[in-house]
């Protein structure tokens, strides 16, 4: 019987730096079987990022087609040129990204290769690299959710049978090996019977924030034991890392102007994500809609209650009631409610921690997303 060859695969990044996406682009290369696939990493993008390093790290081959912007004709048409050179050497492209799905599409023309798109958004048009979309033919999708993949259909010409849906998931022991409940409650000076309610992600409106802030002073006149966390940086532009707004002077100007001074923290960014979970006791995701939520299952994996906007993939991660709490988005006075309940039955948010860390151990492994990734590969190659 003849071996099959690995398949050889070409991964294209429209970005360079360090992103959602790009940590769980990370996450599924390292992991990747080497007797079923191999990968090339090209990054179509402005070197300088964060990323770059991070693939050298896992000894992956990296190349960087320096375009900074898609109008730069000159560069673009090398770039193009240089990568359809690549994907003739190579069985099949896979676009991370929006932007990398236009050089993959026009690279996997030119080297008549098959192509896949990892679609990570919840697509709507309001990018405007979004609209290019429409004119992309990949030979098949990933979606995140299925809430992604509803988008993706209602957005653009696409065949749902074409669009397989890989949920993400997370390696639980590796992030318990990270963490560290006690050093983060010491740092913030939590005394043992203080409740820890904190949200976790890019500091940016659709994440809700601001819901966050204002369901927070509901509480606090309440639940006298309870502090409140907000974790995250402000959001740059991924294509220039410039950055955006200053969401963290307006949520720090409400917090004040709602009597919260001295019950919440902003604590920025954290490395130490794992033990920022384990030192919370609630999770909050107050997204307006979210594509997927993996802040969740990293929550869930700590044995951490959630509490979850029930807009887009939350939904398939969280089941109301069982593992967690699901609430309306761009809902305060609801969130409030639902934090209420929990913070004043401590069994129950005990038990919820314990239903959603089982639900992550046999639902979202990392080992079963690689490996639906791999297969959605081998039907887009003709190998299943």
């Amino acid at each position: 019987m003849a071996t099959v060859k690995p398949l050889r695969v070409v991964v294209v990044c429209g970005v360079s730096y360090l992103g959602g996406g790009e940590l769980a682009l990370l996450r599924l290369l390292e992991r990747l079987p080497a007797e079923r696939c191999q990968a090339r990493v090209v990054i179509v993008a402005a070197s300088g990022g964060g990323l770059e390093p991070e693939l050298w790290r896992l000894g992956l081959r990296v190349d960087v087609l320096p375009v900074v912007r898609t109008r730069h004709l000159g560069a673009g048409l090398r770039a193009l040129a240089a990568l359809a050179r690549i994907a003739r050497g190579a069985d099949l492209l896979h676009a991370n990204d929006v932007r990398a799905a236009l050089w993959c599409q026009l690279a996997a023309l030119l080297a008549r290769r098959p192509w896949t798109w990892h679609v990570r958004d919840l697509v709507s048009g309001a990018h405007r690299f979004e609209h290019v979309a429409r004119v992309l033919r990949p030979t098949r999708c990933i979606a995140i959710s299925s809430a992604v993949k509803r988008a993706l259909l209602a957005f653009g010409p696409w065949e749902a049978c074409r669009v397989d849906v890989v949920l993400h998931g997370v390696d639980a022991a590796a992030l318990a090996a990270q963490a560290d409940r006690a050093a983060f409650r010491a740092e913030m000076g939590l005394a043992e019977d203080d409740l820890a309610v904190g949200i976790v992600g890019r500091l940016i409106a659709w994440k809700g924030q601001e819901d966050f802030v204002r369901a927070a002073a509901l509480v606090a006149p309440r639940a006298p034991n309870a502090r409140f966390y907000v974790v995250g940086g402000i959001v740059t532009d991924p294509f220039t890392g410039q950055q955006v707004g200053d969401e963290l002077a307006r949520l720090r100007r409400l917090a004040s102007e709602l009597g919260l001074n001295g019950r919440i923290t902003f604590t920025g960014l954290r490395a130490d994500v794992a033990s920022v979970m384990a030192g919370l006791d609630v999770l909050v995701l107050a997204s307006h809609a979210e594509p997927f939520g993996l802040v969740l299952l990293e929550a869930m994996s700590q044995g951490t209650a959630v509490v979850a906007t029930a807009a887009g993939g939350a939904e398939e991660v969280v089941l109301d009631g069982q593992t967690g709490l699901l609430v309306p988005p761009r809902n305060p006075p609801a969130l409030a409610a639902a934090l209420e309940r929990l913070l004043a039955d401590p069994a129950r948010v005990r038990a919820l921690g314990a239903a959603g860390r089982e639900r992550v151990r046999t639902a979202f492994t990392l080992e079963r997303e690689v490996d639906q990734v791999v297969q959605t590969w081998e039907r887009a190659t003709g190998r299943r």
